[in-house]
C-alpha cells in the first residue's frame, strides 16, 4: 500500500541520516548510480536470499559486501536485504546498510544496532561503539567524541 510504502521510505531516510552522521551517503531510485542496492521484500523471499542462517531463527535481513573485480578500478557492491516482517523497520535497514558498507561483524552488546539479533527494544540509532566501528572502517580512527 501507499502509505507502508511510504514507511519504508520514512525508515530508509532515518537509516541514512543516522549513516550521515559518519559517511555522506544519499537514497537514489536509480540503480545504476548506487553502490548498495536496499531491497525489502517479504519473509519468504528473505529467507530464500539470505541463505547460510538457520531455518530456526526467524531472519529479518542480510547484508553484504561484494568485490566484484575490475580492471582499471575495484568494483564493490553493496546489498541489503530487510523483511517486511522486521518489527524495526529503521534499525534493521540500518543494520543491514552497516553490513553492505563493510561492517561484517556483529556486536555482543545488546544496545548496538550491529547485535546480532532483533531485539524486543526499538533501536534506530547507532551507539557509540557502532559509530567507532563504522569511523574506524572509514576514517581509518576511532573517535570516542560524538
Amino acid at each position: 500500500s501507499g502509505a507502508d510504502n511510504a514507511r519504508w521510505q520514512q525508515a530508509a531516510a532515518n537509516a541514512v541520516n543516522e549513516i550521515n552522521r559518519v559517511v555522506p551517503i544519499q537514497l537514489t531510485n536509480n540503480r545504476t548510480e548506487a553502490d548498495i542496492i536496499l531491497e525489502i521484500l517479504s519473509p519468504r523471499r528473505v529467507q530464500q536470499r539470505c541463505v547460510g542462517f538457520s531455518s530456526l531463527t526467524r531472519v529479518v535481513g542480510c547484508g553484504s559486501i561484494d568485490y566484484l573485480g575490475g580492471v582499471v578500478e575495484p568494483v564493490i557492491e553493496g546489498h541489503a536485504i530487510v523483511s517486511t516482517d522486521t518489527n524495526n523497520p529503521t534499525g534493521t535497514i540500518l543494520h543491514e546498510l552497516l553490513h553492505a558498507m563493510g561492517v561484517v561483524v556483529h556486536s555482543p552488546y545488546r544496545s548496538d544496532i550491529m547485535y546480532f539479533e532483533e531485539t524486543t527494544e526499538i533501536i534506530t540509532q547507532m551507539s557509540y561503539r557502532d559509530l567507532n566501528t563504522l569511523r574506524r572502517l572509514y576514517e581509518g580512527v576511532p573517535s570516542y567524541a560524538d
